[in-house]
């Protein structure tokens, strides 16, 4: 069995070829770091807590960049403070930033009826 194809459709072929082959590569070449995090107030809170000692200097949310802890929950990222900054006595603040997926932003709709409260809204889904 033969096939013919037209010379227009190679040549097309052949030249989106070369200009995808461009563009991969300068997209390769230009990579720039992401940001996963967002002021949003809905979504998944990024599980980080930061720990602010007593006798800290500073008291701004991430002014030192080695007291961030990360956990499932409080009450973990009490522990690991516990653990990294022992005897010392300390607040703790979760980071106020969401997760920035596709995920977090279907959520917006449910938390405009409510969630993660059990509202008579939600009910009625």
């Amino acid at each position: 069995m033969i096939i013919v194809i037209p010379m227009s459709i190679l040549l097309f072929l052949i030249f989106a070829h070369e200009i995808l082959h461009i563009h991969f590569h300068r997209w390769l070449e230009n990579i720039r770091d992401w940001c996963i995090s967002r002021q949003l107030w809905w979504g998944h809170r990024v599980p980080a807590w930061y720990v602010t000692l007593e006798d800290d200097e500073l008291k701004e949310l991430g002014a030192y960049t080695n007291h961030w802890v990360v956990a499932h929950n409080e009450k973990d990222a009490e522990v690991e403070a516990n653990r990294i900054f022992p005897g010392k006595k300390f607040q703790l603040a979760q980071d106020p930033d969401v997760l920035d997926t596709w995920f977090s932003s279907g959520l917006f709709p449910l938390s405009g009826l409510g969630w993660p409260e059990d509202t008579q809204d939600l009910k009625m889904l």
